[in-house]
């Protein structure tokens, strides 16, 4: 029986985090002012839960992380404009620490 966790060939367990923000796919909100869910759309592996103000700043972020990305496959890395590179560094900070929290803050 599963545990919730998201395992990468069943060996190694990935953060949900890791899983709703660094994934190309698109994702579902389902929000009731209150309380809101996000899931990837094509797959019902990860369902994660919280206050809608909580799920709309993980959607943003994600939406974030993707701009990114591609802003940094589209130029050289001594191409990108300063206040850009300066964003992005900002970005993966804030990815690596909430990577670096525990899972089980996130309901699945």
């Amino acid at each position: 029986k599963s545990n919730g966790g998201v395992f990468v060939r069943d060996s190694s367990q990935v953060h949900p985090l890791a899983v709703l923000l660094m994934t190309d796919t698109d994702v579902y909100v389902r929000d009731d002012g209150w309380r809101a869910t996000i899931s990837l759309v094509d797959s019902d592996l990860l369902v994660l839960e919280g206050d809608s103000y909580t799920i709309r700043l993980l959607r943003d972020f994600r939406v974030a992380l993707s701009r990114m990305v591609e802003t940094c496959l589209c130029y050289e890395m001594a191409a990108i404009p300063g206040d850009l590179h300066h964003q992005h560094s900002q970005l993966l900070d804030i990815l690596v620490d909430l990577l670096k929290g525990p899972s089980t803050n996130f309901g699945t």
